[in-house]
């Protein structure tokens, strides 16, 4: 297969291609060629799926298998050098001075795309996406790196990937918004849900986002060993929160996973295409107005309700 990648590639682009089927992840089999010759611009979220995407791939390859790419000497190549897309833990088919070229190390307003499997990482992680995004408002700078938290938890305990998950942030200055990206190639929100009875007739991914993004539904719970009762080891309001804290801000939240996309700002809706796994996208202003505190209090009448038992027999 051959992908030529746009004149510009981005998260929400690369989303306008699925939606006309011009980009299709499922279709990324067997040795994939990339040719980057008309790219002038792309997006640290973007190439993270891309490479979340060649990741899941190689695992299936014979190691002697690469990836063969097409560039021209241009200022997005670079670019894609300093976000750590060309890092060799991906079997890319380059000359040695191509190699050379490309071999250079990340810098730049942003986390360079990376690849976490254990949830030990996930506090240095949400750290480093802070101290990259250089944000000065503390109150801000701790709500980023609670949604980062939350976020990269989720994928690391809930998408059973091998390749664990892809993670990268950006600044826009001039946009004073921060974009933040968590994208997997595992099982998926209706998989992972319908391990538990309650969601086992899950009809569509549309249901399970719904679902997913109820306070209780995502957290993982543990048997008491006592008297069985279920307890709480994780509350799973974090994908709650943070969607409110998107709506509370003007920020938006973005959530593909399987056939299904849903968009803070307009819901769910149909994908012609398939994500296998689960993409992430947070946008929100560099400076937050909202409290996280006052956002929890509203799930507070939830907290009275039976908790749902969600440990899951593998």
């Amino acid at each position: 297969m051959k992908f030529t990648f746009p004149n510009r590639f981005t998260f929400l682009e690369m989303l306008a291609l699925a939606r006309r089927g011009q980009f299709n992840p499922m279709a990324f089999r067997g040795q994939i060629e990339l040719d980057f010759s008309p790219l002038t611009f792309a997006g640290p979220g973007a190439m993270a799926c891309i490479k979340a995407l060649l990741a899941q791939e190689q695992r299936t390859l014979p190691a002697e298998v690469c990836f063969p790419i097409q560039h021209q000497c241009q200022e997005a190549i670079r670019y894609l050098t300093r976000m750590d897309f060309f890092s060799a833990d991906i079997r890319w088919c380059m000359s040695p001075e191509e190699d050379a070229f490309i071999r250079r190390s990340a810098a730049g307003r942003f986390l360079p795309i990376r690849n976490l499997h254990h949830l030990h990482e996930t506090d240095a992680a949400s750290r480093d996406i802070v101290a990259c995004l250089d944000c000065q408002d503390r109150p801000s700078a701790q709500i980023f790196q609670y949604a980062a938290s939350e976020l990269i938890d989720n994928a690391l305990q809930h998408s059973d990937a091998p390749n664990g998950a892809f993670v990268t942030a950006q600044k826009y200055q001039k946009l004073a918004k921060v974009h933040a990206l968590i994208v997997d190639t595992g099982i998926g929100i209706r998989r992972h849900l319908q391990r538990h009875p309650r969601f086992r007739n899950l009809g569509d991914d549309l249901a399970a986002i719904q679902a997913a993004l109820k306070p209780f539904v995502t957290g993982t719970y543990l048997a008491n060993a006592q008297d069985h009762r279920p307890e709480y080891e994780n509350q799973g309001l974090g994908l709650s929160v943070i969607n409110e804290i998107s709506r509370r801000s003007g920020g938006e939240l973005y959530v593909w996973s399987g056939r299904a996309l849903y968009r803070s700002r307009s819901g769910v809706e149909t994908m012609p295409v398939e994500w296998p796994g689960t993409v992430v996208f947070l946008t929100l202003p560099i400076k937050l107005d909202v409290n996280v505190t006052d956002v929890v209090k509203g799930f507070d009448a939830a907290l009275q309700k039976p908790k749902i038992q969600l440990k899951f027999n593998r």
